[in-house]
Order: C-alpha cells, then sequence, then structure tokens
C-alpha cells in the first residue's frame, strides 16, 4: 500500500456498503464490501426463464424450447431482491445516489454473467448493450442512470464484453410515468409502462441481439414492453441483465 492510500484510509476509513463496518483487509476495501457480507451475496450460473424463473439448460443457445418461449427473452439475474444486503446495495446505489454501490454489485454480476455464458455456450458476436432509460427528468433528479452506469461497468470488467457496444441514444422514455415501484399489482405496472418507450435510429438494433440491462426485475413488465419495442424494430435474440430479481 502506498503512502498516500495509507494516509488516504487513515482519514476516510473505508466502510462496508452493506453493514457499514471498518473493512482492514485490501481486497475486502476494493470491492467495498465486507466478507460476511461478501458470502451473503453467492450465486448459482445460468440464464432463466423470465417467466417462471426455471434455470436454462446448459449448452443451449437461447431462447429455449420447453418453458415459456413466448416470453421473447431470456433472463441473466445472479441475486434476490429479497435478498437483505442485495437490497440494501441497491437502494443505496439507486436511491442513495452512490455510484460507489454499484461496484460490488458490478462485480457479483460480472462474475455471474462469465461463467453463466460459458455454461450456456453462448455466442456473444453481433450483442448490443441497450440501458434501459430514464426519463430527462428522472436522471437529472437522480444524477445519473443506474442502468448505464451497470453496463458500462461490465465492458471495463470483462473482456468478454470488451467489444460489446453500448446504444444509450435509442431506447427512450416517451413521458415521465409514475415510478414502477409505486404501482400496487400486476396489472397496473403493465398500464404504467405500456407504450412509454420510443425508438430513435431503429437501424442500430435491426438484426441485432441485444443485452438489456437494467437494476431489478420486478414484475418484467418495463422489460417486456422494451423487449416488444425492440423486437418490432428488428431486433434478434435478447437477453435481459439485471443484479437481482424480486
Amino acid at each position: 500500500m502506498s503512502l498516500s492510500q495509507y494516509l488516504l484510509n487513515i482519514i476516510f476509513p473505508s466502510i462496508c456498503l452493506s453493514c457499514r463496518i471498518y473493512l482492514a483487509r485490501d481486497e475486502e476495501r476494493i470491492r467495498r464490501l465486507c466478507a460476511n457480507c461478501s458470502l451473503k451475496l453467492s450465486f448459482m450460473p445460468g440464464f432463466l426463464c423470465p417467466v417462471c424463473f426455471r434455470r436454462l439448460p446448459e449448452g443451449k443457445n437461447p431462447p429455449a424450447d420447453g418453458c415459456h418461449p413466448d416470453s421473447r427473452f431470456i433472463l441473466a439475474s445472479p441475486l434476490d431482491y429479497s435478498n437483505p444486503t442485495a437490497r440494501e446495495l441497491i437502494h443505496t446505489f439507486k436511491y442513495g445516489k452512490l455510484k460507489a454501490a454499484a461496484e460490488p454489485l458490478i462485480s457479483i454480476l460480472g462474475d455471474y454473467l462469465n461463467s453463466s455464458i460459458c455454461n450456456l455456450s453462448l455466442d456473444i458476436r453481433n450483442f448490443v448493450f441497450i440501458p434501459i432509460p430514464l426519463h430527462p427528468k428522472k436522471q437529472r433528479e437522480r444524477g445519473f442512470n443506474q442502468a448505464l452506469v451497470i453496463a458500462e461497468g461490465l465492458k471495463t470488467r470483462l473482456n468478454i464484453f470488451r467489444e460489446v457496444p453500448i446504444i444509450s441514444n435509442t431506447l427512450f422514455k416517451k413521458e415521465s410515468a409514475n415510478s414502477q415501484t409505486e404501482q400496487k399489482d400486476y396489472a397496473s405496472r403493465e398500464n404504467n409502462v405500456r407504450g412509454g418507450f420510443g425508438l430513435r435510429n431503429p437501424e442500430l438494433v435491426v438484426e441485432k441481439n441485444v443485452f438489456i440491462v437494467d437494476d431489478v426485475f420486478t414484475s418484467g413488465a418495463t422489460m417486456r414492453e422494451a423487449v416488444r419495442v425492440l423486437k418490432s424494430a428488428g431486433a434478434k435474440k435478447i437477453a435481459a441483465i439485471t443484479i437481482a430479481k424480486a
């Protein structure tokens, strides 16, 4: 450890972004998460059916037959939103407006995707990243789009994604709908996002495979609407990537 880093740790001691204890080890400081909280964020590799969350068989290039092929996309999501540690980090990142809280989450998501893509034999050539957009007003309030932060983090951490471009200027929110977290039931979530996305420069997704990126997969209403818009523009295979599923 350099002298400057040593002094910085004394002045601004590193704490776990989940349980807030002091981080004594270098590997914990790098991940911004203590060893105990890291153990609580374990996962099994494998892509999922977005309807029943059944794990897709290894060696299958999605969409896999025999589950829910009408869903038109597959889900990549390592963590459960009911996990208190995962939920605390996501809330700190998203609502606490602390980008640093994304670091351990992106690290875990990267490990999960690396192993899952290998297990599934998924060919990621011709794929692009498309983050779920925020309405400009909401993005100004938050200061960043959490989905874009996640996509950029994955490109930085994983060599397999280095050549996968991020297209963040094509899918957009038409209007500032009410928050999905405020909707009481499945039907309300579907109605809240129906027709809420538009597409600029649709030629950018024609014949492309797409990784749609968001933070949490809850009812799936937002993702299904985004998939519908992208498919109507000519996108081919689509995989939804989120940190957690509810």
